[in-house]
């Protein structure tokens, strides 16, 4: 038979064995990014259903989707010409249907890749772009307008092989086979200045038709509860 002390204190041991669980979390140190998120999952469900299915303004850059030839224009400076490039890019919806991706080859080697997603926490879009020469935003120009008329105004820095440049990026869509990249500069408050310029022409099968345009994201189906 067991000792009635000694049955006290395994009854008291078991009472306090979740507080010292409770004490090891809340130890009165600052959670960590982990812990705020998941505290914050807990109290919103609903945010936590953002990170499941893919944001439903990706539909509103449907257009961009497919396969199309590429013009890009470097504009004349002090030093260098107007210069054209050709190529051809694949645009695609990529990782759950939540990053539209382009990948531009063009004829004379040189290759990149563009992400455009957009943020359904933070409420914006955001744009990074790579290329094969070394070139990257390396921070992303951002917008936290939607859409407007087929047109999407995003702006922050963009380095040129190390140097930083202000920059404005406007996407514009002129038809369901032709849209466009327009890159500027913020010289100065009264110093705006073009850039680069992408065109995408939309290509056309065996039959000389444009193929149609590609349909937006389905969203996932929501989780099943348990």
């Amino acid at each position: 038979m067991r000792h009635p002390r000694a049955a006290a204190a395994l009854a008291l041991s078991a009472l306090l064995a979740p507080l010292a669980a409770v004490a090891q979390v809340d130890d009165g140190q600052r959670p960590n990014i982990l812990e705020r998120v998941e505290k914050k999952f807990r109290s919103e469900p609903g945010l936590k259903a953002l990170a499941e299915t893919p944001p439903p303004p990706l539909a509103l850059a449907k257009f961009m989707l497919g396969t199309w030839d590429v013009t890009e224009r470097i504009y004349a400076t002090k030093f260098a010409p107007e210069k054209i490039r050709k190529g051809t890019a694949d645009v695609k919806l990529v990782l759950g249907n939540r990053w539209i991706v382009s990948r531009v080859k063009m004829d004379d080697g040189g290759e990149s890749v563009a992400y455009l997603g957009f943020d359904p926490w933070k409420k914006f879009w955001y744009w990074q772009y790579y290329t094969s020469e070394g070139r990257g935003t390396n921070s992303a120009l951002v917008s936290e307008q939607s859409w407007d008329s087929g047109r999407l105004n995003l702006a922050g820095t963009f380095y040129f092989w190390g140097e930083p440049a202000q920059i404005t990026l406007r996407v514009v869509k002129w038809d369901e086979t032709l849209w466009g990249e327009i890159f500027e500069e913020k010289v100065s408050e009264q110093d705006v200045r073009p850039l680069l310029e992408f065109r995408y022409t939309r290509k056309k099968g065996a039959d000389g038709k444009a193929p149609a345009p590609a349909p937006a994201p389905k969203p996932a189906s929501p989780p099943k509860s348990n």
